[in-house]
């Protein structure tokens, strides 16, 4: 731009510099619309697996004669039998092969 503006008029490199910043806001707004789409989308789908996957770990429950299911976050110490998420991963994978985010 820098060689441009020592050959083209004043005015004709104002229009330039606008055509530039034009089209860095016209991409910065797509940028921001697509940012919150993916955002949308992501939510989708997580609402879309818990959806599928309380049932199952009630189920998973009742089978198994558990009384109480956990968050590994909110655990200080456990025995790592206990821990039942890879079970719950195989049961979710063979019942829910996609989520559709239509």
């Amino acid at each position: 731009m820098i060689q441009k503006k020592k050959i083209i008029s004043a005015e004709e490199y104002k229009k330039e510099i606008e055509n530039l910043r034009s089209s860095v806001s016209n991409l910065q707004r797509e940028r921001s619309k697509l940012i919150n789409s993916i955002g949308k989308q992501k939510k989708k789908a997580k609402d879309e697996l818990l959806k599928n996957l309380n049932p199952i770990i009630k189920d998973y429950m009742i089978k198994n004669k558990i009384r109480l299911i956990m968050n590994k976050k909110a655990l200080v110490l456990a025995d790592e039998n206990l821990d039942i998420t890879q079970d719950i991963i195989k049961i979710l994978n063979s019942k829910l092969k996609v989520i559709k985010l239509d």
